[in-house]
């Protein structure tokens, strides 16, 4: 038998036992799709030029026909004006209940803020203390040789640690 029978045979027998190759599972999904509708016609220069008066509307975007529709620029109705100086910028004016509702929503940041800060505290501090036994529990069950070497990483890293601390609180400090 060539290798091309055996190919052949192989998927008559994966076909027959209900096993379809990946690609073919992916081939049938794909055709129960339906198909892609056509891309949108692109529009020409003159369609995107924004006159004064009235902004073209470009149909493929617009939901009726006819209708004005802006695709940039400032609304024409009102135009920008620029302030002339600091004093022409109205502020609007704050009120009891606006200011009661801009407290509350910094009550609100705050709790939820908060909330979780103390709830990835924990969750660190959780997360150390179940290293830290899983860590005993290897160390009380390794041999000897595994023990000193533990022991040995465990002491250096500690001291790199502490002088990694001190150069920190040194340049925090200002000393």
């Amino acid at each position: 038998m060539s290798h091309q029978d055996l190919a052949e045979e192989a998927e008559a027998m994966r076909r027959r036992c209900g096993c379809l190759r990946a690609s073919d599972m992916l081939k049938e999904a794909l055709a129960g799709f339906p198909t892609p509708p056509p891309p949108p016609p692109s529009p020409s220069v003159d369609e995107l030029v924004v006159s004064d008066t009235k902004y073209p509307c470009i149909s493929v975007y617009c939901a009726q026909e006819g209708k004005p529709h802006r695709i940039w620029g400032p609304d024409p109705i009102e135009p920008f004006k620029e302030p002339k100086d600091i004093d022409d910028i109205e502020e609007p004016p704050y009120t009891f209940w606006s200011l009661l509702v801009e407290l509350f929503r910094m009550l609100q940041v705050s709790v939820v803020v908060t909330a979780l800060l103390a709830y990835y505290v924990l969750y660190f501090y959780v997360q150390l203390l179940y290293v830290t036994f899983r860590s005993v529990v290897y160390f009380h069950n390794v041999d000897g040789p595994m023990k000193v070497t533990i022991g040995v990483i465990t002491a250096t890293s500690l001291l790199v640690a502490f002088n990694l601390f001190l150069k920190i609180e040194r340049l925090l400090c200002f000393h």
